[in-house]
């Protein structure tokens, strides 16, 4: 019989493709689709989305306000990926700032597209004068395509800049970060004054005290983030005002309320094809398991419907889909091998 889902009679938008009864609140837990089946207990992960991150239009109320965190620090890192609206060159009508903290004109610690020769620029002033200015190779990005970025400050390995696990750009600049100013991903400054980034951010990770190591590089790029990160925003809430830390500060993000209310929206969620809820996982230690002592003997069908996040290739730990303990000596489980990445 053909199903007409114009006309179903359940909201396609949070449509559940393995039906279960739902997933309790944002931390769960998860019940079973069966009667009297073991439900999934979360630690660490939570009800997150397939939405692709938050969505900026440019606008000053497009905006996620962080608060006036990691002042003064004297070493920070941050890393997020982006994609584009509309292509960016040298070409483009003004400035896009894409994350900022601002303590007033002209001091600021900034990632923007430079109007000028259509490059990234890792940007700081302080005092009234400038600290240092990097800029990328690149001076032309494609539109919808996902590009990563980490930038990183450091007393004692100075400034860096990498865009898509290219050759690090540094400086010698080794002044800690502004004390004070808002940490504002979208723009430079809540409220915004009309260069705000146009496009999606997604899985913004940040950190303090500490130099990331080559290989804590190379899995950031891959999507998973060291263990002692201190700020974890996926941006895959899907829905809502709030961005949710799961870093160890748990400092949640405000989406700008302005930009939601406003029609049409100037800051939202982008989704692609695929509007679903899923249990959320960082790639750290978040997982969600049945109670002790749950029998899985006999025959055992596993269907994992999933998005990655991550690229899963050579990276400082194996990885972990799904792990049956039979008993306490006796177990089963799917995983990303870290030598083959298989």
């Amino acid at each position: 019989m053909a199903v007409d889902l114009m006309k179903a009679p359940f909201p396609l938008t949070y449509r559940e493709l393995w039906l279960p009864r739902g997933i309790n609140g944002l931390t769960g837990p998860l019940p079973s689709s069966r009667y009297n089946g073991h439900e999934v207990t979360f630690t660490g992960a939570r009800r997150g989305t397939t939405c692709d991150g938050a969505h900026f239009t440019g606008a000053n109320t497009s905006n996620i306000n962080c608060g006036a965190i990691h002042n003064a620090a004297v070493k920070l890192w941050i890393s997020f990926r982006f994609k584009l609206d509309q292509p960016f060159t040298a070409a483009s009508a003004s400035n896009l700032y894409i994350w900022g903290k601002r303590t007033g004109p002209p001091d600021n610690i900034v990632l923007f597209f430079s109007q000028a020769t259509g490059v990234l620029s890792f940007y700081k002033a302080d005092g009234g004068a400038e600290s240092f200015r990097i800029d990328s190779t690149e001076n032309s990005w494609e539109a919808g395509r996902w590009y990563h970025v980490l930038a990183s400050i450091s007393s004692a390995a100075g400034a860096r800049l990498i865009v898509d696990n290219g050759t690090p750009l540094t400086n010698a600049d080794v002044s800690a970060v502004l004390n004070g100013g808002d940490f504002v991903i979208g723009d430079q400054v809540d409220p915004g004054e009309g260069f705000g980034f146009e496009g999606v951010i997604a899985d913004f990770f940040c950190e303090e005290g500490a130099d990331l190591t080559a290989t804590q590089e190379e899995d950031l790029y891959r999507g998973i983030p060291p263990v002692t990160v201190d700020n974890e925003w996926l941006l895959d809430e899907g829905r809502g005002a709030i961005a949710y830390d799961r870093g160890a500060d748990g400092n949640n993000g405000a989406l700008d309320a302005a930009g939601l209310a406003a029609v049409p929206p100037t800051l939202g969620w982008a989704w692609g094809r695929v509007r679903q809820p899923v249990i959320s996982l960082d790639g750290i230690n978040d997982h969600g398991e049945s109670s002790a002592g749950v029998d899985v003997s006999g025959t055992v069908t596993i269907v994992w419907v999933g998005k990655l996040k991550a690229i899963y290739d050579g990276v400082s730990d194996d990885h972990y889909l799904v792990e049956f303990f039979i008993d306490n000596n006796n177990f089963y489980q799917i995983n990303y091998n870290l030598i083959t990445g298989d």
